[in-house]
């Protein structure tokens, strides 16, 4: 495994479909050539071009909490929070976990502003982009489920957390595993047809 923000990990994640891509790379074929031209670029350019953002910053400095919040509510203990974990099967295939959870589960936070916070803790479904982040966190890892974790720390306490497990799906796992296997094989035809086969 290769650390969150390393000159490793800023190298290895180019071009690679990580656990907040999973949705473009599942949802349609407009969201699919999107996400390739993205990872074409980003192998021919070796710059993500993504700026570091206001509600990035604020994500990295409540997530120690927030997992901390998580673990003893659930008398656990959060691992790998930092790590960048590469599938066997390509090197374009990855996934930074905000933490693995024992041998089979995983931890994955999102701060949400205090309104749409409210709106979980009422009932509303998740956002398909988050499920189908941890659904690609368990295809890489093969874990078999992925607490998906509202926290907000200016709420009072008893609504300041939500978690929703997500079972490991296998038709999802085989529909995750055909879509990235078939994006691996575009962008390397792309590539090749511009003599640049040798970046994958």
């Amino acid at each position: 495994m290769i650390r969150q923000g390393s000159p490793e990990w800023k190298d290895e994640k180019l071009g690679a479909i990580t656990g907040t891509r999973a949705h473009d790379l599942i949802s349609s074929n407009v969201t699919r050539r999107t996400l390739m031209a993205l990872l074409i670029r980003e192998l021919v350019t070796a710059n993500t071009k993504e700026f570091f953002k206001q509600s990035l910053q604020e994500k990295l400095e409540i997530e120690p909490e927030a997992a901390s919040y998580y673990s003893l509510m659930n008398n656990v203990i959060v691992t790998h929070q930092d790590a960048y974990i590469v599938s066997e099967i390509s090197p374009m295939l990855a996934v930074s976990p905000d933490g693995l959870v024992g041998d089979d589960g995983g931890f994955e936070c999102k701060r949400l502003d205090d309104e749409n916070h409210i709106k979980m803790l009422l009932g509303m479904d998740p956002e398909k982009k988050y499920v189908h982040q941890c659904h690609w966190n368990m295809y890489i890892t093969g874990r078999q489920w992925w607490d998906l974790f509202y926290y907000c720390e200016t709420l009072p306490e008893s609504m300041r957390s939500l978690t929703i497990r997500i079972d490991r799906d296998q038709d999802m796992m085989v529909k995750m595993h055909m879509h990235a296997e078939a994006m691996i094989g575009d962008v390397k035809t792309f590539l090749t047809a511009h003599g640049l086969g040798g970046l994958l």
